[in-house]
């Protein structure tokens, strides 16, 4: 990081200095098949490129010592979203322990909206959602509420998908907006779905509707499906 009296030729300077890359960073080197070196970890996510070491070094330590200062302050959200987004789920479940039933709900509220690799995680995230913590309600905004509140006690619910990600607590009541996510999600030559189902009030964990996509989330396992059909890779006009 730079301060007020350090130019971009000096801060550019500093960061190209040559140095060996921390060793913690170095056991999270991986190559990748488009972008070629990457460092994968939860406090530098980055291309890697060695002349840059010591700007990775940096935002290292820099990332230890603000977690730290977090952590003493209890900041519980700061201490998260200082992770990289592929790692907060994994933050979060670090320090549930320490935070109170209001505050669990609102950090998994903030760290589900955030996220966006849900299907690769799914088995922390049937840990976190399936909780029996009270005042889960508090995943929400209060523009969700009063939605949430107004669902019929049957709400029919969709979910676009590939043939690898069919399972899943993220619907939505919106059968377009379903095929959309099928569509953004699809790999290339993938055939994509809409699973269509129905899901009791009692059973939904939440809803928001502030994102515009009337989005439901609910244990996959309590959605009887009552339909799947394949969606063209073109949107309907």
């Amino acid at each position: 990081m730079s301060n007020g009296d350090e130019n971009t030729s000096d801060l550019f300077k500093r960061w190209t200095t040559p140095c060996e890359l921390d060793p913690e960073l170095a056991e999270c080197l991986i190559e990748t098949d488009f972008l070629g070196g990457m460092i994968k970890h939860k406090f530098v996510n980055d291309v890697y490129l060695p002349q840059m070491n010591a700007r990775y070094n940096e935002a290292l330590a820099l990332k230890h010592r603000m977690v730290a200062e977090a952590i003493a302050k209890h900041e519980w959200y700061t201490v998260i979203f200082l992770h990289e987004r592929p790692w907060r789920l994994h933050a979060l479940v670090e320090i549930a322990d320490l935070v109170d039933d209001t505050m669990y709900w609102k950090l998994v509220g903030n760290v589900w909206v955030d996220s966006e690799n849900i299907w690769q995680n799914l088995d922390e995230w049937d840990e976190v959602l399936s909780n029996p913590r009270p005042g889960r309600e508090a995943m929400m905004d209060e523009e969700d509420l009063p939605e949430y509140a107004a669902l019929p006690e049957f709400i029919r619910v969709y979910r676009g998908h590939g043939v690898w990600n069919q399972d899943g607590w993220s619907w939505t009541t919106d059968r377009v907006k379903a095929e959309w996510f099928a569509r953004r999600l699809a790999q290339e030559g993938d055939e994509i779905f809409v699973t269509e189902g129905e899901v009791d009030r009692d059973d939904v964990i939440a809803f928001f509707a502030s994102r515009g996509e009337s989005e439901i989330v609910a244990d996959p396992d309590l959605v009887p499906q009552l339909a799947v059909w394949e969606v063209s890779r073109e949107p309907r006009v």
